[in-house]
């Protein structure tokens, strides 16, 4: 009896032993090792905190139609006088930027969202010269491929805390410069011909003083006007 019953503690043993070996209940590894996360966990992690952290992906399309077709026609009712923001600039230039621009960031640019009138002084493939009503200073409108922060920037409409990573932030910038080639500059290119009278809604740079001279702007809505016509 007591030859069985060891018989049997014996067996037990070597189970237990056998499956201790093979499921440890502590995995001992060498310092400076890595192990490799579970892969399907880790993705599951990262969709997660693009969706806590700001605009998920998935979204970013839907958001960037959003602001180019309803936000940004909206912003631009409530642009800022070029003239005004030209006359205080050839004043103080400091107070020109305080009051009418908006800055990005610790020293960053300060960008300008500006509405303007004028007739066209000269113009190639990449910009047109405006001299505006009013003014003696000419503008400078990017009708070229347009690169930049500009767009983006200048309204107040896009926080980068919306995004849930800075490549995305830096997509949106592009593709509204793309569509501002094709929806604002694209279709009135033809028409851009010295004396025309023009209207716009421009976004501009500026970090010095020279900026001014002349001041750039990225047009988001341009508009000619045929010489002589009245406008509303």
């Amino acid at each position: 009896m007591k030859r069985h019953k060891f018989v049997r503690l014996a067996i037990c043993a070597v189970a237990a032993c056998l499956l201790f070996y093979f499921f440890p209940l502590v995995r001992v590894t060498k310092l400076g090792s890595t192990s490799k996360p579970d892969t399907a966990l880790t993705a599951q992690a990262n969709s997660d905190r693009s969706s806590s952290n700001g605009t998920a992906p998935g979204s970013i399309s839907t958001f960037i139609e959003s602001l180019w077709r309803e936000q940004l026609p909206k912003a631009a009712e409530s642009a800022e006088s070029l003239d005004e923001v030209l006359t205080v600039a050839a004043m103080d230039f400091e107070l020109a930027r305080i009051e009418f621009g908006r800055e990005v960031g610790m020293g960053g640019p300060t960008y300008f969202f500006l509405r303007g009138r004028g007739r066209i002084e000269n113009v190639d493939d990449n910009e047109c010269r405006v001299i505006i009503d009013g003014q003696e200073k000419t503008v400078s409108l990017e009708v070229g491929i347009l690169l930049g922060n500009a767009i983006r920037d200048a309204t107040g409409l896009v926080s980068v805390d919306e995004f849930p990573n800075s490549q995305e932030f830096n997509r949106l910038s592009t593709e509204l410069n793309q569509r501002c080639e094709l929806h604002v500059i694209n279709p009135v290119r033809e028409l851009l011909t010295v004396g025309a009278l023009v209207e716009f809604v421009g976004c501009g740079e500026v970090r010095t003083r020279d900026d001014f001279e002349p001041l750039r702007l990225v047009p988001v809505q341009l508009r000619v006007v045929e010489s002589g016509e009245s406008t509303e």
